[in-house]
């Protein structure tokens, strides 16, 4: 009954999408109502619309599957290589060839051999040096003899979150306000007076969320962007079509809901009925939100630069207070803004009333708590480590240390960035890992020139474009300012709140201003496992946390360095042409540079990739998303042609040790649940796909290891996909 109630929420959005207004709410019974009408008693009604619609767009049979028959979902079959990042797919006396699986040929010994962590979703090359760091981190942590502004906010923000007693001596006490305030709001003035204090809603949800990033067409200078708040079930898309992820996600956070919510008085039934009462109220905007997938495309940038001029906002927004609460936020400056999702704030608009006060409650209320359960106390923390597991199809959980760490980088992170650095001196690296970006970047020049699809107008606009690309390495030159923010003597809640809202007004501060490119570690941790192209600045971003064993380390030889970090290097360089870096030119700046007859080329290629990968089976019918994918699967491609013509340039080059060095580097085993996530939401192809696929275009790979006709790991000349 569920899933059809979320038909026919659809179905109402679809009808009122015009700007008539529905009032949804939840009765005295918790059954949710349409204008007053149970929303069980408007089937027939809207079975004509129903009858219409493609469910398949609407519903999920796999979720339906899951949920109502609790079958349990399968992960072995697959074609035209089973999917050996799930373990339990990987036996010990299976045979393996680099004609019929490279990526297991390689990696078998190293999946049998190894185990997930405790509390982990995936053991990999990345959480091998993410180990190495945090232990060097953790060093840092605990020495009691640096000093300095930085060490009292990373060692304060860290030891707040390890003072159990604390903790457990506030119980859920921190949160009773908030729960409180939400509880008691009689009336729409009194409900817009709460979103409109941003330390009294902190954490609550409040529809929509604001942030400075660079202009898409003048980047030079700061842009407001205004977005969805984040969804419970985390994707928009789960709220029409519905998957047995989402079911998982619904599951675990509704226990986060119930398990907090019953120790603040309420029953077990108003804390589920609240929840439930959230998620149906979601569901009436989630269908005009992009999705992560939505994301991902290269037409997301299109979609998404909506701007309107500070005076117009509140003819977008006429009932709803958003430029109120743009300026409770700090961002009262902004002149002009980004609206990602116009048609969502009308929407809104419509829904922002009296006749549904109870079902905002709710949404603010569910959304606020499921967020805060992590901060509180051990009888929380146990909830959230358990619901952790039931999301990631983890075991057990991270040390206590290693969570305070994970939860300080989060978004705390530029204090620990610096304190880590002043401990470990990285200028060394620093200067090599900018040499080979340096040297990666004049093989691109040469591919570039010799790449034979492209016209000599769009080619000089491309060799233009790289040679004005910006080389970040290691760590930035400049910082945030963090001297105004004092932790001392707060609990860990407290801490939280503090950083977060400390964060919120460095970055409304930069309403309207110039955009300082010295700065480009602001929005990234350089401890984590990363590294990134960033369209806006046409910068590569090698991060510091990256740069251990086995992706790079001294000493490693040259087929180590280019099948490692090299390809690393030449994967981000080429997201300046993949199907949506392609779409800013050399300044950063969103516009068309290329002819027609240029664009419609490369769409020809990138076609033709996408329906590669939509063709492949990961398990069970379960198909990789081609359009999704496209961007990352060029990028691959085209890192291991650029190392290819490096290796040219080599004498007596181990091809062998550099393809095994790339399929190395790309070992990973992880839950189903994980991998399952990765095919729902993350852009990139699942690790043992962007070996085998990326292998199969190059004739080198099939002599190092005569790869014929007939082998899975053979793909003829007239099928491949290239795309540079």
């Amino acid at each position: 009954m569920k899933r059809r109630i979320v038909a026919l929420l659809t179905a109402c959005t679809m009808l009122v999408s015009t700007g008539c207004s529905a009032t949804v709410a939840m009765d005295e019974n918790g059954k949710v109502t349409v204008d007053g009408v149970p929303i069980e008693e408007l089937a027939d009604e809207f079975d004509d619309i129903l009858n219409n619609v493609d469910l398949s767009t609407v519903l999920s049979e796999n979720a339906v599957n899951a949920s109502e028959n609790d079958e349990e979902a399968v992960y072995t079959g697959g074609k035209p290589w089973i999917d050996s990042c799930i373990k339990a797919n990987v036996s010990k006396d299976m045979e393996t060839s680099p004609g019929d699986d490279f990526y297991l040929y390689v990696n078998h010994d190293w999946i049998c051999d190894n185990e997930i962590k405790a509390g982990k979703s995936s053991e990999s090359s990345f959480t091998e040096v993410s180990d190495k760091v945090f232990k060097k981190a953790l060093a840092v942590l605990k020495d009691d003899t640096l000093t300095g502004h930085d060490a009292e906010l990373a060692q304060g923000y860290f030891n707040a979150f390890l003072d159990w007693d604390t903790r457990d001596k506030e119980g859920v006490e921190p949160a009773r306000d908030t729960v409180k305030n939400i509880a008691d709001i009689k009336n729409m003035e009194e409900l817009t007076a709460f979103i409109l204090d941003s330390g009294n809603s902190w954490k609550v949800p409040v529809f929509v969320k604001f942030k400075n990033d660079p202009d898409l067409k003048n980047t030079g200078n700061y842009l407001t962007y205004i977005e969805h708040a984040d969804f419970i079930l985390n994707d928009a898309a789960e709220y029409s079509n519905r998957t047995s992820y989402g079911d998982l996600y619904y599951k675990a956070e509704l226990k986060i809901a119930e398990s907090l919510l019953t120790r603040l008085g309420y029953t077990d039934k108003e804390a589920q009925a609240m929840f439930e009462q959230a998620i149906e109220f979601e569901s009436i905007l989630a269908p005009l939100s992009f999705t992560k997938a939505d994301e991902s495309l290269p037409s997301y940038y299109d979609r998404m630069y909506n701007i309107y001029e500070a005076d117009k906002l509140d003819e977008l927004s006429p009932v709803f207070p958003l430029s109120d609460l743009l300026k409770s936020r700090g961002y009262g400056k902004a002149e002009r803004l980004c609206v990602l999702e116009p048609e969502a704030i009308k929407r809104l608009n419509e829904i922002y009333t009296e006749d549904n006060l109870e079902a905002i409650k709710s949404y603010m209320l569910a959304g606020y708590i499921t967020k805060c359960g992590s901060l509180l106390d051990s009888e929380a923390y146990d909830v959230f480590c358990e619901v952790n597991n039931m999301i990631s199809g983890s075991k057990g959980r991270v040390s206590d240390e290693e969570e305070a760490y994970t939860s300080m980088m989060k978004k705390f992170f530029t204090p620990m960035d610096r304190l880590y650095l002043s401990v470990y001196d990285e200028s060394e690296l620093r200067n090599r890992i900018t040499e080979i970006c340096e040297q990666t970047v004049d093989i691109y020049r040469e591919m570039l020139e010799e790449e034979e699809w492209l016209t000599e107008e769009t080619r000089k606009k491309a060799i233009e474009k790289l040679d004005s690309l910006t080389i970040n390495a290691v760590y930035p030159d400049e910082w945030d300012d963090y001297s105004g923010l004092d932790l001392s003597g707060l609990s860990y809640y407290e801490c939280r709140k503090a950083s977060e809202l400390y964060i919120n007004k460095l970055d409304s501060e930069n309403t309207g201003k110039e955009v300082n490119k010295k700065k480009w570690g602001s929005g990234m941790d350089i401890l984590t496992q990363n590294a990134f192209y960033d369209p806006s600045s046409n910068s590569i971003n090698m991060l510091l946390g990256l740069l251990d064993k086995p992706f790079y380390y001294d000493d490693m030889s040259d087929e180590e360095l280019l099948g490692g970090i090299g390809l690393g290097i030449g994967h981000e360089i080429s997201h300046a042409f993949d199907p949506s870096g392609s779409k800013f030119d050399k300044e950063g700046n969103m516009t068309d540079w290329w002819t027609e007859a240029d664009r419609a080329a490369f769409d020809e290629r990138a076609d033709k990739l996408i329906s590669y990968y939509n063709n492949v089976s990961v398990w069970n019918g379960v198909n990789p998303d081609g359009n999704m994918l496209q961007g990352e699967a060029v990028a691959d491609m085209a890192g291991m042609k650029a190392m290819l013509k490096i290796a040219e340039s080599r004498d007596d080059f181990d091809y062998d040790r550099f393809f095994t060095s790339f399929a190395t580097v790309w070992r990973d085993i992880s839950t189903p649940e994980f991998q399952y996530r990765r095919v729902l939401e993350d852009p990139h192809p699942l690790d043992y796909l962007r070996i085998n696929v990326t292998l199969q275009q190059y004739d080198k790979f099939n002599e190092t290891y005569d790869i014929k006709e007939g082998d899975n790991m053979y793909l003829a000349p007239e099928d491949r996909i290239l795309v540079w």
